[in-house]
């Protein structure tokens, strides 16, 4: 797990690499997250956020259709 103050590095960084992103956290300060929305829309990229409500039942589902492979690779 990363800590908060890394997400907008480490989500650029995946970003960068042409990779759609799938956030537990969005960002600091909107400046942070205005610079992650941006990259990623220029690159025509996925970027979304959970906002950590990890045991609504369709999240819980999601965990599971990851874990099951049925959604791109998993990397972690």
């Amino acid at each position: 797990m990363h800590a908060p103050f890394t997400h907008r590095d480490i989500t650029l960084d995946v970003i960068k690499s042409n990779i759609n992103v799938f956030a537990k956290s969005l960002a600091l300060n909107l400046k942070e997250a205005k610079e992650m929305v941006d990259e990623a829309r220029k690159r025509g990229l996925y970027f979304g956020v959970d906002f950590q409500n990890r045991f609504l039942p369709q999240h819980v589902k999601a965990k599971e259709m990851l874990n099951e492979g049925a959604v791109g690779k998993r990397f972690c």
